[in-house]
């Protein structure tokens, strides 16, 4: 049994380096055997890319399109939100998307409260509304039977609840008080034990500065808060043979990864 206390995030080691002015996307998939990271490169909007189940990945773009590839027998999906939600606005942009591997579950945000449920054919579901406090949704993490929301335009973290047609707050993140700096939190991941952890960012002095914090699984608790360099656009975890590590990925081209350390 792993203990809030328990869970560490070591010094980082740089991967490695690319060409910063291409966009990259980050996520985790995993193969036949062993899970492995992807990165995606090209010279299109900037989007996301998350993985649906074992073979399958969602990729969108900010101008609304949205896909599915399969990366087993290389078939995809591909359809834009204006042709699967009705009202949907074409100067919405998609902000960020979060999947329930268990439902199979495609959760849209535009930077509103509307959260939009598509299935794993991307058919429209529902449309959740978060709670009155949060503004929009910047970043979302799907979290056993609830959403961890980044919120950047009221500057919290919350976990919601995601059954039924509307949500209800769970609680409230701790905001880490670190350097005199007022933070809105950015991007969002957990790893195989439930911890949470959240990019915050914030303007000192002309200089946008990340920091990283580990929460507990229930999100109560601030474990960790970590200076990072660079400005972190990408957060996720990757299964290697014999740990877990989390991986950041700043603008300027450089990619970190941490070492995630349980001790006994």
């Amino acid at each position: 049994m792993v203990s809030a206390t328990d869970a560490l995030v070591s010094t980082p080691s740089l991967l490695r380096h690319w060409d910063a002015d291409a966009w990259h996307h980050l996520t985790r998939a995993q193969s036949y055997s062993n899970n492995y990271l992807r990165l995606v490169s090209g010279n299109t909007a900037p989007g996301l890319t998350s993985p649906l189940n074992l073979f399958t990945l969602v990729t969108t773009c900010e101008d609304g399109e949205i896909s599915i590839y399969n990366v087993k027998n290389r078939s995809h999906i591909r359809k834009h939100m204006s042709d699967i939600i009705n009202d949907w606005d074409d100067k919405n942009l998609v902000i960020m998307v979060a999947i329930d591997q268990i439902g199979q579950n495609v959760y849209i945000g535009n930077g509103s409260r509307d959260v939009f449920v598509l299935d794993d054919m991307l058919d429209y579901r529902h449309t959740l509304q978060l709670p009155h406090g949060i503004q929009a949704s910047t970043d979302m993490m799907v979290h056993d039977d609830n959403l961890i929301v980044c919120d950047y335009a009221s500057k919290g973290a919350h976990i919601v609840t995601r059954k039924g047609p509307g949500t209800e707050l769970v609680c409230k993140l701790p905001k880490p008080d670190h350097k005199d700096e007022d933070r809105s939190p950015c991007r969002v991941s957990t790893d195989c034990n439930g911890f949470i952890y959240i990019i915050w960012v914030g303007n000192k002095s002309g200089q946008w500065r990340c920091i990283l914090t580990q929460y507990s699984p229930d999100g109560h608790h601030l474990l960790i808060t970590k200076d990072v360099e660079g400005n972190v656009f990408g957060i996720d975890t990757v299964l290697t043979d014999d740990s877990e590590r989390l991986i950041l990925v700043t603008f300027g081209g450089k990619l970190y990864t941490y070492g995630l350390v349980v001790e006994s």
